[in-house]
């Protein structure tokens, strides 16, 4: 069951005080940066790309970032190479010395990048939706659609997605359709892979995000 953050605070501090060393999971969107609307528009805060450095060159911690967004995309936009990224909800993995890439999402891109070229030309007509193609997944925002428009770009979505259902699944966020391969690998299998794989002893884990992805 969780439990509210701040009102746990001190039995937090006394386990990060026993702990020899800690792997810290963050999301990216609404969590190191606010929610905008559109993709491109997110930018790292000078103050927590600061702190995201303090904290990098600290021999008892790693930090890896976890986000929806390709791997590319959120580590080009964060830009500290000692990091841990993993894009696509945890598909692919990069850290110092190693790349990671889910063996079925890496197979069926070919058939992502076919299915999101045909939600680009069959929402082209919806003002203000945006298909996002990722490499291995393709999430598709309609924070800037307008209300009456969305149950439209919902069927269309879920039309696509049902006529490649072996192949794919759908799942919906904070203003967002994520299409992801039908494979049991998301971001808490790759927080799992990263701990069985890089933890040391004694390894305190933390998690902190905005949504439930």
């Amino acid at each position: 069951m969780s439990r509210p953050l701040f009102e746990n605070l001190a039995e937090i501090t006394e386990r990060l005080a026993s702990a020899a060393n800690v792997l810290l999971f963050l999301d990216f969107d609404g969590t190191l940066t606010p929610i905008v609307e559109h993709p491109d528009m997110a930018h790292l805060p000078p103050a927590m790309y600061k702190t995201l450095g303090r904290l990098a060159r600290r021999d008892d911690l790693i930090i890896a970032i976890i986000s929806g967004r390709s791997r590319v995309d959120v580590q080009a936009r964060i830009g500290i190479e000692s990091l841990i990224y993993a894009g696509n909800h945890g598909m692919e993995i990069v850290g110092p010395g190693f790349h990671f890439v889910e063996p079925t999402a890496d197979a069926g891109q070919k058939e992502m990048h076919l299915l999101a070229q045909q939600l680009i030309a069959r929402l082209r007509h919806i003002v203000g939706a945006i298909v996002e193609y990722k490499g291995l997944t393709t999430s598709i925002h309609f924070r800037r659609t307008t209300v009456a428009t969305r149950n439209e770009l919902a069927q269309i979505v879920q039309t696509a997605v049902a006529r490649n259902e072996h192949l794919f699944k759908l799942t919906k966020g904070k203003m967002v359709y994520e299409i992801r391969p039908r494979v049991d690998w998301h971001k808490g299998t790759a927080a799992r892979w990263i701990l069985d794989n890089l933890a040391k002893n004694n390894t305190l884990t933390i998690c902190l995000g905005d949504d439930i992805t």
